[in-house]
């Protein structure tokens, strides 16, 4: 089925709608205190007959209302068509009381008349306002004119006629604007339906990747996944097997888009799947790229890590697809390790070749896994972040006795400051303690 303009919400050009009705009382508002004062401080003789103080009572009660409805929060859009009529003959009995003096001052107020109606109908509303517009200045033209004046003389030959020669012109704004108004409402449609998916992808993103990780008995754990955009292109997974140990995974897919989101899933949903049915790092790392290989774009690829923990004795048996190695702080000796293997990210290769290692975290030392956006962030001067001193942040937080959690703070903000643009790319880190005996 083909899908409407109509289905999709429209805040943005709502929110717009809603200040051009503020906006026309305001001008309404203004106009009625100009004209009114002009009227009565004027020297100049201005007619005055009931018709056209009937206009100006109903202009004047018909602001108060709309914003008596603004100020109590209440809907404007019904008065739309009744604020247009308004306007027109509120302008037109300002013509026909001011006669010849203010007609071409008088006459630009339509072009703002007419700009209402683009924005509110598009090119039919302002189109439509436009002659009406003109065939109000029009009639009264005629009405102030003296019995038996050539009109058509009067408008070539007299300079009071020339507000006529902007009819044209007051046309032509009309499309334009009626084009322009109809061109920012499919984009802002546009971009309501684009944040709706990005919602949803969002959405999704919220429930394969929970804020919150597992508690892992003797351990501390800290997380966070700081996205670049709505949505990122970073994952994390930090689950309990059934065989007691702990998956711990992390990864990033090139991209920042809803199409990054939608190969993570795909990734989280084989990885999990794996893990489940007992297979080791490797093995999960080869299956994983054999069942999205075929499908992902030659130039989507994801940078994994892999790891599976035992929590009683500390051995963590891991194999890296391309990832940023993690690292392994040990406070008591002031040190680090790195823990690469040089495997290739998934998707890159068919057959691709990964060792698989393990390391045992001792106790009182703290694995800290993070991606990228953290240890590539440039400075001013273009150098890296780099690991050592993610590492040197890391090591100088647990000499202060910072508890996971502070510490994956501590090392995004110590990333951020040296980034000369933060936040240009997603940033997620995993810390990992193991308590000592």
């Amino acid at each position: 089925m083909r899908t409407k303009r109509s289905d999709f919400p429209r805040p943005a050009t709502r929110f717009l709608e809603q200040q051009t009705d503020l906006f026309s009382a305001l001008l309404r508002l203004a106009f009625l205190v100009a004209f009114l004062g002009t009227t009565v401080l004027s020297s100049v003789p201005m007619r005055q007959e009931w018709p056209v103080r009937v206009i100006i009572i109903i202009a004047s009660l018909f602001t108060s209302v709309v914003f008596f409805c603004y100020f109590r929060r209440r809907p404007l859009h019904w008065q739309r068509w009744i604020s247009l009529p308004l306007d027109i003959a509120l302008v037109s009995g300002a013509l026909y009381t001011a006669g010849d003096t203010y007609w071409g001052a008088l006459f630009q107020v339509y072009y703002l008349i007419v700009l209402e109606g683009a924005i509110w109908a598009q090119v039919p509303g302002a189109i439509t306002t436009a002659l009406s517009a003109i065939l109000g200045y029009i009639l009264v033209l005629v009405a102030t004119l003296p019995t038996g004046t050539d009109v058509v003389h009067f408008i070539v030959h007299e300079p009071t006629g020339l507000p006529f020669l902007g009819i044209p012109f007051l046309i032509t704004v009309a499309v334009v604007a009626g084009y322009l108004a109809q061109s920012r409402e499919e984009e802002q449609e546009q971009i309501a339906r684009i944040r709706n998916e990005m919602l949803l992808a969002r959405t999704l993103q919220d429930v394969m990747l929970p804020p919150h990780p597992p508690t892992i008995p003797g351990w501390g754990v800290g997380l966070r996944l700081q996205p670049a955009l709505e949505v990122g292109g970073d994952l994390y997974m930090l689950e309990r097997l059934p065989t007691g140990n702990y998956l711990v995974c992390l990864g990033d897919m090139a991209g920042k888009s809803i199409y990054a989101m939608i190969y993570l899933a795909l990734i989280v949903s084989h990885i999990r799947s794996a893990a489940r049915d007992g297979l080791a790092p490797r093995a999960i790392a080869f299956q994983v790229n054999r069942q999205v290989y075929g499908m992902m774009a030659p130039e989507t690829y994801a940078a994994l890590f892999i790891g599976l923990l035992n929590p009683d004795t500390g051995v963590l048996t891991f194999v890296n697809c391309g990832h940023p190695p993690p690292l392994v702080l040990s406070v008591e000796h002031g040190r680090m390790a790195t823990l690469g293997t040089g495997g290739i990210v998934i998707g890159a290769m068919r057959e691709p070749d990964y060792v698989q290692q393990m390391r045992t975290i001792e106790p009182g030392e703290v694995l800290v896994a993070y991606t990228d956006g953290l240890s590539e962030a440039r400075n001013q001067y273009g150098e890296e972040f780099q690991d050592t001193r993610l590492a040197n942040a890391g090591l100088t937080a647990l000499h202060q006795g910072a508890k996971p959690q502070e510490i994956v703070q501590r090392l995004l903000e110590a990333a951020r400051r040296w980034a000369a643009h933060p936040r240009s790319d997603d940033a997620t880190c995993l810390v990992l303690q193991r308590g000592k005996e």
